[in-house]
């Protein structure tokens, strides 16, 4: 399922900026398992956001990404950055979902800030 409303970013009580126009959101059990691995790279504007998730790798990919950890209220936990292929990460403590983006897309996103459907 794609959204078609996108995601943006408050930060302090603020709208800062938007972080992704499409969000897919797959809802069964092994599309999340397989995420990313199984469709095409993640265009400008583009998120996957798995909910729930606990954790994600990028065993068999071939390009970074940037994998924000999001709380039961969208709060984010932790940004990881650059994530190369090949690596595990795991999710910090109050994770609830973690929204996939392409690689420099959370540069300006930092642990604090509430993601927000628009």
């Amino acid at each position: 399922m794609t959204d078609r409303s996108g995601l943006v970013v408050w930060r302090e009580g603020v709208r800062f900026r938007v972080l992704a126009a499409r969000v897919d959101r797959p809802r069964d059990l092994r599309r999340r398992m397989l995420g990313l691995l199984v469709r095409p790279p993640l265009k400008d504007e583009e998120a996957l956001w798995l909910d729930p998730c606990g954790g994600i790798h990028t065993w068999g990919m071939r390009y970074d990404i940037d994998v924000l950890f999001l709380s039961a209220d969208r709060t984010v936990l932790r940004v990881a950055r650059c994530v190369s292929p090949w690596k595990m990460v795991f999710a910090p403590r109050g994770t609830r979902s973690v929204l996939e983006l392409r690689s420099g897309e959370a540069e300006s996103v930092f642990a604090g800030d509430v993601i927000e459907s628009e």
